[in-house]
């Protein structure tokens, strides 16, 4: 069953999420296991970017398209970046082990939230294909 064709934007766009979400999640547990290597610089993942710019862009996929030369267009490719922002400890290590937890719980929430969401589309057409010759 394609659910492309029932769902639409809707199912690729809970499925990106979800695909973002494990991204985020991995960037996160790298930072923690690596929170007392010396010179390591700690990784970020803009998931609230990488996913505005996948549903941005056009493409076969059931994706938002260009319409109008106002429109954004957006080519920058999803990437893990170096988080640059904190000022270390002396050994060089820039891993905030309490910025990491609180980001691993919201990532997790988050993640909860969005399986929700689609275990409820699922259960609608569940309900559908069960009581659909009900009426």
């Amino acid at each position: 069953m394609d659910l492309m064709k029932i769902y639409g934007n809707e199912y690729k766009g809970l499925e990106k999420t979800l695909q973002y979400q494990s991204t985020r999640h991995k960037a996160h547990a790298s930072n923690i296991a690596n929170a007392s290597t010396p010179n390591y610089l700690a990784k970020e993942f803009n998931f609230e970017k990488s996913l505005k710019e996948e549903l941005v862009k056009g493409d076969s996929a059931g994706n938002l398209t260009k319409t109008n030369p106002g429109h954004m267009q957006m080519s920058t490719p999803v990437k893990i970046t170096l988080d640059k922002t904190e000022s270390g400890r002396i050994d060089g290590n820039t891993v905030s082990l309490d910025k990491e937890m609180m980001a691993v719980t919201k990532n997790s929430i988050d993640n909860n939230t969005t399986l929700s969401l689609l275990k409820k589309r699922m259960d609608i057409l569940k309900y559908a294909i069960q009581h659909g010759s009900d009426q």
